[in-house]
Order: C-alpha cells, then structure tokens, then sequence
C-alpha cells in the first residue's frame, strides 16, 4: 500500500482550496466586467489576476524547490486548474 506523505497531501488539499477561491474570483470578476470593458482590457485583467494568484501560490506553497517534471508540481498545478474550472462552470 503506498502512502502519500503528508506534506504532499496538504500541497493538494492547498492548491485545491486555491483553485475554488481563484475560480470564485474570475467568475465575480468576469460578472462585474461583463458589458462594461472591452474584452482585450478583460483579458489582460485575467491574465494579470492569474499571475497575481500565482505569485501567492508560490510564497505559500514553494514549489519552485521541485523541477517542472515533478510528479508533486504537475499534479498540483492540474488539481488547480480542475477546481478553477469546475468553480467557474458550476456557479
């Protein structure tokens, strides 16, 4: 039986939480900006809010301490990425 260490397993639980908040906010985001900007300053708020959110995850979770072929990284930043479309798609 393989066991996943606990501090992997709080890296996943955190890159969950942060995907729901960080798809949570694009949605408000996006709902606010809906007919009142052009799409290419919509655009670039994303864009500008996503490097935003990345800089957090970086000072909370150091991934930066792993390569990118990491199984740790790739499988947080895919559990990330799931729960921000599954928060913007389900409200």
């Amino acid at each position: 039986m393989v066991l996943m260490k606990k501090e992997y397993a709080i890296v996943i639980l955190l890159m969950g939480f942060l995907g729901n908040l960080g798809g949570l906010f694009y949605q408000q985001m996006f709902h606010l900006l809906d007919g009142e900007l052009h799409w290419i300053i919509t655009v670039s708020l994303f864009i500008g809010g996503l490097m935003l959110l990345n800089l957090v995850i970086e000072k909370i979770i150091p991934l930066s301490d792993y390569p990118y072929t990491h199984p740790l990284r790739l499988v947080s930043y895919l559990v990330f990425i799931v729960f921000v479309f599954l928060a913007v798609s389900i409200n």
